[in-house]
């Protein structure tokens, strides 16, 4: 039963909504949106009637302005947000997910990509854990909600792909140790993520892409010991982490590009003897790590291009 956007439980109590936007409007029009086959029962929040649609773009204008809890309940379909900076997502200034499952009739399914894309108004995010257990695609789907300053602890053990998924959201000053088991595709998934002191020891034995993953976390000053057994490219993955003074001994024993990885690193003094047998690129890896004092000796006979791997290395003398 659906009763203005709230369900009933079969115990017969009610529970929160499958889904509710609150939204800061000015007596302009919001359009919820949404991607693949939907159908949801909306109650908007300002005393007008529930409205059911199938639509993927359904706009209400409010005759005033104000603060809206909009309460959105699935019935046959699934509702699947997919705002990707459309500018509508700009209203947005919290998130509640009650969704209970992620299976393809009554939730996310398989697949939240740039759902919340761009919500820089956004300073609350919560949801059913369970309400992604089932999702595999992450792709940009929290990039660019820097309003947020903390991110919950939510069901992402089926996740493979994780690009940009958090990246630019420069308000978070933590994050959770969510399951990445399953994730292979890491790329800019942190990125900008500059509020963020320390990093969780996460599951990343899948991996095989880093480029970019915490590009410009400049706040992180030490980082974990995470497994990187598996990862190919490594292009970027710590470039601009400035706050960083020491680095761990990761597997880079399969790494074949290294373009950028440790480039404008400037906190750092030393640096681990890791294992570059199969690197074919440095181009930039160390540029402008000035604050590296002494460099050990790794292998590069598999190189085919070294250029600029240390220029600006202004403390090294050897």
């Amino acid at each position: 039963l659906i009763n203005k956007g709230w369900t009933i439980n079969q115990n017969g109590t009610p529970s929160m909504s499958d889904l509710e936007y609150t939204i800061s409007n000015s007596g302009t029009s919001f359009t919820l949106r949404s991607t693949g086959t939907v159908n949801y029962t909306v109650d908007w929040g300002d005393g007008s009637s529930l409205e059911t649609s199938t639509s993927n773009t359904l706009a209400h204008t409010y005759s005033s302005s104000g603060t809206y809890v909009v309460k959105i309940n699935s019935n046959s379909g699934t509702y699947r947000p997919f705002f990707n900076n459309s500018t509508d997502e700009d209203q947005i200034i919290s998130v509640a997910i009650g969704i209970e499952s992620s299976s393809n009739s009554t939730g996310f399914g398989n697949n939240i990509e740039r759902a919340f894309r761009h919500a820089q108004n956004m300073t609350k995010y919560n949801q059913v854990g369970a309400a992604t257990s089932a999702v595999t695609k992450f792709e940009r789907t929290w990039l660019d909600c820097s309003g947020l300053t903390s991110f919950p602890l939510i069901d992402t053990s089926s996740g493979t792909n994780f690009l940009s998924a958090w990246g630019s959201c420069s308000g978070l000053t933590e994050f959770p140790l969510i399951d990445t088991s399953s994730g292979t595709n890491f790329s800019s998934a942190w990125a900008g993520c500059s509020g963020i002191t320390t990093f969780p020891l996460i599951d990343t034995s899948s991996a095989t892409n880093f480029i970019n993953t915490w590009q410009n976390c400049s706040g992180i000053t030490t980082f974990p010991l995470i497994n990187t057994s598996s990862v190919t490219t490594f292009g970027g993955a710590w470039s601009g982490c400035s706050g960083l003074t020491t680095f761990p001994l990761i597997d880079t024993s399969n790494g074949t590009s290294f373009n950028n990885s440790w480039r404008n690193c400037t906190g750092l003094t030393t640096f681990p003897v890791l294992d570059t047998s199969s690197a074919t690129s440095f181009l930039n890896t160390w540029n402008n790590c000035s604050g590296l004092t002494s460099f050990p000796l790794i292998d590069v006979s598999s190189a085919t291009d070294i250029r600029f791997a240390w220029q600006d290395c202004t403390g090294l003398t050897t």
